[in-house]
């Protein structure tokens, strides 16, 4: 037995052994951001050693055994960390010291065990070769291919649009997804998907005010929607985040990957889902006379389809949320790595002319 006795005025007033394994949590912590961070650890070594090693591990340990839950874990442990930071905040104001300090020592703890886990569970997925480099792809930048994708990407939109089937619910979509996700994975060089759901969360639209349709949740492996998606959308953006959980880390490389699994599955729906969601991207990139042209050559039953989408959108969405978010997903993203930040959800369109050039 440890005789050692903690004194009264001690910053940590617990066994003395548990007070040195969690300064021991706190500098590793410090020390494996500062790592990822500054060090340049060599991408061939983090995509042999983390991308197939130490992230499929992170899945099977923490996303297969949640995935049983029918709600999104990520999201509690969220409000939970927020809770306890609101907590010490509020103890500090009303002058509890004693309880505000264990408040603090409390969420220290939280934030470093989530440093770890983001890092093992995403992090460094960012440091991994980019996806036109692993597959070989040779990079497409003329107007003239963009165009001829665009307007095939439309006529595809227009030739696969269907309505969704009535027996076709949310929960049905989503499993789909997954599906189709796992079906491509052995062609771009993934490792097999363990067990996964992908989450809800609670309440309808509360992502959507900030102008986002789905998240990651890196420290449960979860794929997380918004429910107040139209059918169509909710296929494409569930495939996007089930990309997250596959390895893409990157935007644009988790769109590349949804595009290809919805417009491959063997479902219609999802297959039209891919193409407009394509078709969007495509359309926001183009200059007005190829965006016309792109309207048109659609036809009016898919725009009819984005307007509703749209519609949908416009319940939840607030301008002024969004554009916040945008502003600090846009820096949380240039400080892993990617350099043009928010907008590399739109570089699909450089991913796809390459693979369609291959």
């Amino acid at each position: 037995m440890d005789s050692r006795i903690v004194e009264p005025n001690s910053p940590c007033h617990w066994h003395p052994n548990v007070c040195d394994s969690l300064k021991l949590l706190l500098v590793t912590a410090a020390l494996h951001v500062l790592v990822y961070l500054f060090l340049p650890i060599p991408a061939a070594w983090v995509e042999a050693v983390h991308a197939h090693a130490v992230f499929p591990a992170m899945r099977w340990v923490l996303g297969a055994p949640l995935s049983v839950f029918p709600f999104s874990v990520g999201q509690i442990v969220v409000v939970g960390v927020v809770g306890l930071a609101l907590a010490a905040a509020t103890l500090t104001v009303i002058r509890r010291p004693r309880a505000a300090k264990r408040a603090a020592r409390a969420l220290a703890v939280a934030l470093a065990i989530g440093a770890h886990v983001y890092l093992l569970g995403f992090g460094w997925l960012y440091h991994r070769p980019p996806l036109s480099a692993r597959l070989g792809l040779v990079a497409v930048n003329s107007p003239a291919a963009f165009q001829k994708a665009a307007l095939a990407c439309a006529r595809d939109a227009r030739d696969s649009r269907c309505t969704v089937p009535a027996g076709l619910d949310a929960t049905t979509i989503r499993a789909l997804a997954v599906e189709a996700v796992r079906r491509v994975l052995p062609e771009l060089g993934a490792s097999a998907l363990p067990p996964t759901t992908v989450k809800q969360v609670i309440p309808t639209g509360i992502l959507m005010h900030f102008g986002v349709s789905g998240v990651f949740s890196p420290f449960t492996q979860e794929p997380n929607v918004d429910p107040g998606l139209d059918p169509i959308q909710l296929a494409s953006v569930a495939a996007h985040e089930v990309a997250h959980l596959a390895g893409f880390a990157s935007e644009d490389e988790a769109n590349f990957v949804a595009w290809l699994a919805c417009t491959r599955s063997p479902e219609p729906m999802l297959r039209y889902a891919g193409h407009v969601a394509l078709l969007a991207t495509f359309a926001s990139a183009a200059n007005p006379t190829l965006a016309r042209q792109l309207r048109q050559t659609a036809g009016p039953e898919v725009q009819k389809d984005r307007r509703r989408m749209a519609r949908r959108w416009a319940v939840y969405y607030s301008r002024r949320l969004a554009r916040v978010q945008r502003v600090v997903y846009d820096k949380v993203l240039r400080s892993q790595g990617v350099r043009s930040g928010i907008h590399s959800y739109g570089e699909v369109v450089r991913l796809v002319l390459s693979w369609l050039a291959r």
